[in-house]
């Protein structure tokens, strides 16, 4: 109980200290101000008395230089003795001659100086004036040079400055005690008291044990009243606590029961998952299979029309009507479209069950480029567009030629299907990371970003929602094989589109062939990149 009183007294102490502070402070600014105020009228009247005083004592200097009498300049000095501010006088000739000197023996005012060095007041400040007659031929023919102690010249301002420090100082020594003494008073005796009290209150006192209340109405008596509601409402946490912790008890007995439950729960739903994912792997490798042997069943039959109808288009004996060689091309070109969408199913279907083969070699996308131009020419003059190469130097990557060409094709003639009027650009952006990267440039309409995510699906076709913008013959799985050709390769197709504006399709394709990896339908370019950069020190 005896140390309380000293620990609440700090408040007191604490409080006094800062006061204390802030009145140093508050005496230092005044101060500052007071001379920042005073500085420039004093020294303003100062240059104006020490002009006088050069004035007054110009023409007997300006004597004693032309006569060259060094008796007359030191009784013009001796005259300057009066002005305690002058510490330093001298006449000297045009020629730099030393005429007279005297130095006075004043009081510096340097143990003072402290005050004006925020100010940037200097110690020794010398004034000069030129002596000249008009008997002088030549204009000046001497110096009057006299050097002033601005810190003697500024004491009444000094005088002044310490009076305004001692009357704040007086006046916060008073206002610091008397607060120290309201705050000690009103304040830490009480705070004192209600300490006391709350040292009684412990888990062992008897119930309704309060902190005592005062008959003042202020902060400290809402404190007691505070506290004594905290200790009400702790008391009620307290039971509150008792009874939460026999149902956690309770909990605690049961929770073991209930663990076993959850876990029995979650094991089964694991298993059903595990079961359901192989059945969907078997589902896939179903569908595979399926749409390989569908396709090897539908080629055969599609080559037979498609050969017994070109020999019919090109019989030079057979006199064929009008109508019936347009049934004929009509046959034939849809032979050719259908055997087309059941190419590209067998492709996709070989790139699902993980069948497809890739016969690396050194292609050169220059003649790749070129034969694909030559193959689509038709198809771009058909609409009035423009093919345009932009490749100027050659370039050389390890890749399977016919699948890459395949890629190109599907790539360039699904710009053209989709860009009613322009023209469609494909030019090289130059090698990142070891992957060269060629950009396929349309004016077309443009996708939609909520279909982004169809393009590359070959069981989500968005031809169905352009059709009102252009009207085109697409199986709509061009794009999927591509993708997943580049996939297989190590790359990536990177979409960048704005509709009504057109799209641009940038192949991401490696350099070189990857060592020792190998590649799955369902791999993206970026697991692709994480399973080769330890085997060849090199991802797209």
């Amino acid at each position: 109980m005896s140390q309380e009183p000293a620990k609440t007294s700090r408040i007191s102490t604490k409080l006094a200290l800062a006061l204390t502070l802030l009145a140093l402070i508050y005496s230092a600014l005044l101060s500052g101000i007071y001379i920042a105020l005073q500085l420039p009228q004093v020294e303003k009247e100062f240059n104006e008395q020490i002009n006088g005083i050069l004035d007054t004592f110009q023409q007997p200097a300006t004597q004693a230089v032309f006569h060259l009498d060094e008796e007359s300049a030191n009784t013009s000095l001796r005259g300057l003795a009066h002005y305690a501010f002058i510490q330093r006088a001298l006449i000297e000739s045009d020629t730099g001659e030393l005429l007279a000197e005297r130095s006075f023996l004043h009081q510096s005012g340097s143990e003072r100086s402290y005050l004006f060095w925020l100010f940037s007041v200097p110690d020794i400040t010398r004034y000069e004036r030129k002596l000249s007659d008009e008997r002088f031929e030549e204009g000046v023919h001497g110096r009057l040079i006299v050097d002033v102690n601005l810190l003697s010249a500024y004491n009444d301002v000094l005088d002044k400055l310490y009076a305004v420090i001692t009357a704040n100082m007086l006046q916060a020594l008073v206002f610091v005690v008397i607060v120290y003494f309201i705050v000690h008073r009103m304040i830490a005796r009480r705070l004192i008291a209600v300490s006391d009290a709350l040292a009684t209150i412990s888990p062992e006192s008897p119930n309704q044990s309060r902190v005592p209340t005062f008959a003042h109405s202020d902060e400290i008596s809402h404190l007691a009243l505070s506290i004594n509601q905290f200790i009400h409402a702790a008391e009620q946490h307290i039971d509150a606590k008792d009874e939460a912790e026999k149902g956690l008890l309770y909990l605690t007995q049961h929770l073991e029961e209930v663990i076993k439950e959850r876990t029995t729960d979650l094991e089964n739903t694991a298993e059903k998952a595990e079961l359901a994912r192989d059945e969907a792997n078997q589902a896939n490798r179903a569908k595979s299979i399926f749409l390989s042997n569908m396709s090897h069943e539908l080629r055969t039959p599609l080559n037979s029309i498609i050969g017994f109808t070109r020999r019919l288009l090109h019989h030079k004996t057979l006199q064929l009507g009008g109508r019936e060689r347009d049934a004929l091309e009509r046959v034939y070109d849809n032979g050719q479209y259908l055997l087309h969408l059941v190419n590209d199913l067998l492709d996709i279907a070989k790139i699902e069950a993980d069948k497809m083969e890739l016969s690396y070699a050194t292609v050169s996308i220059n003649d790749l480029l070129d034969d694909t131009f030559k193959k689509l020419t038709n198809l771009a003059d058909s609409k009035g567009l423009d093919l345009i190469n932009n490749m100027t130097e050659t370039l050389e990557v390890d890749a399977d030629q016919s699948k890459l060409q395949q890629v190109f094709i599907n790539v360039i003639s699904n710009a053209i299907k989709y860009t009613p009027t322009g023209s469609i650009m494909v030019s090289a952006e130059g090698v990142v990371d070891d992957c060269l990267i060629i950009a396929i440039i349309d004016t077309g309409i443009g996708i939609k970003k909520s279909d982004f995510s169809k393009l590359f699906d070959p069981y989500n076709h968005i031809h169905s929602d352009l059709s009102d913008t252009v009207s085109v013959q697409s199986t709509g799985l061009g794009l999927p094989l591509a993708h997943k050709i580049m996939k297989i390769h190590g790359g990536d197709i990177l979409v960048e589109s704005k509709l009504g504006k057109g799209s641009t399709f940038r192949l991401v394709l490696p350099i070189k062939k990857p060592e020792s990896l190998e590649l799955t339908s369902t791999d993206s370019a970026v697991e692709v990149m994480d399973k080769s950069s330890e085997s060849r020190g090199q991802a797209c």
